[in-house]
This record gives structure tokens, sequence and C-alpha cells, in this order.
């Protein structure tokens, strides 16, 4: 499912506009990787993991955080 344009242009000028932007990354984005990795690199943005999420990008990556949840490695904190 694609959102309306409009949705789109709004979510891109609030994640411009951010000084420090985060991803959070679920289950969901299991098959999608590839733009994870994307928006991480465009943005400049951390990315952290929940449980369910946690083979959707090694964490060998130089913007992954780590697992966010009940446990939180210290570079997810900031």
């Amino acid at each position: 499912m694609i959102p309306p344009k409009t949705e789109l242009e709004k979510a891109a000028q609030i994640l411009n506009s951010g000084d420090k932007v985060a991803i959070v990354v679920g289950q969901g984005a299991a098959e999608a990787a590839d733009e994870v990795v994307q928006a991480a690199e465009l943005l400049g943005a951390g990315v952290a993991k929940s449980s369910l999420g946690r083979a959707v990008l090694p964490d060998d990556l130089p913007y992954v955080t780590g697992r966010s949840g009940c446990w939180v490695p210290p570079p997810a904190r900031r």
C-alpha cells in the first residue's frame, strides 16, 4: 500500500527537518531491508531494532544501534 502523495510529502518534510532522526525497525520491515538502509543513509539516522525485527539488518552496519525494548544497549539510548 502506498500512501497518498500529500502524506508522503508531509512525512518527508518532518524527517528532513529533524536534527536527530531515529528509525525503529520491527518485524514488519522484514521485506524492506534495502529501503531501511537507504532511508538511514539518506537521513543520517540511527536504526534500533525491536526483538522481532532483529533479523532485518545486521548489527555491524555503522548506523545500527542494536535492539530496542526492555533491554536497550547504550547507543540506542542516545
